[in-house]
C-alpha cells in the first residue's frame, strides 16, 4: 500500500468517524427533546 492510498484510507476513516458521533449526537438529542416534550 502507497501513502497515497493509506492517506485516502486514513480520511475516509476520519470522516465516517465525525459522520457516526454526529449522527448519534444528533439521535441523542433528537430523543432527550422528545422525551423532555411528552413529560
Amino acid at each position: 500500500m502507497n501513502s497515497s492510498s493509506l492517506g485516502i484510507y486514513v480520511t475516509a476513516v476520519y470522516v465516517a468517524t465525525y459522520a457516526v458521533l454526529f449522527g448519534y449526537t444528533a439521535y441523542l438529542l433528537w430523543r432527550r427533546s422528545e422525551v423532555g416534550g411528552e413529560d
